[in-house]
């Protein structure tokens, strides 16, 4: 999964708590003219990536994270009280393969699983459909 961003102006992030970034790999910064990092009380510090990514990904698990999606679970999510006959065969032709795969695909935490009911409701007008179209927005 990748993500990139253009900004065409100033962009800024601005969190009341923390702010985490994680990678398995490289976190590249590059800038025009400086990268500029301020820790207004303690400073600016940095730890050991592979020890502070395991510890932080320990907390972001609950029991739940690795129960299997339902079709409660995404009726429930679309907030809706029922399915109708076509959704409920289209969920039920990919969800065998969706809980069978999802280590494979990262889909190991609650958020990630709700990113990705999301994402597949979005791409198919909430399950109604498998085909793309002009009309399915």
């Amino acid at each position: 999964m990748g993500r990139t961003r253009i900004v065409k102006g100033t962009y800024r992030k601005i969190s009341a708590k923390g702010h985490s970034i994680y990678s398995n790999e490289s976190i590249i910064t590059t800038a025009g003219k400086e990268v500029t990092e301020t820790g207004m009380k303690n400073g600016v510090s940095y730890s050991n990536p592979l020890k502070f990514v395991s510890n932080e990904v320990s907390v972001l698990k609950c029991p739940k994270c690795s129960e299997a999606i339902t079709s409660k679970l995404i009726r429930k999510t679309l907030g809706v009280k029922t399915l109708s006959r076509k959704q409920t065969t289209i969920i039920d032709s990919f969800l065998p393969y969706r809980n069978k795969y999802k280590s494979n695909f990262g889909l190991d935490t609650c958020l990630r699983k709700a990113h990705f009911i999301a994402q597949i409701a979005l791409e198919s007008a909430n399950f109604s459909t498998f085909e793309e179209g002009e009309e399915w927005w």
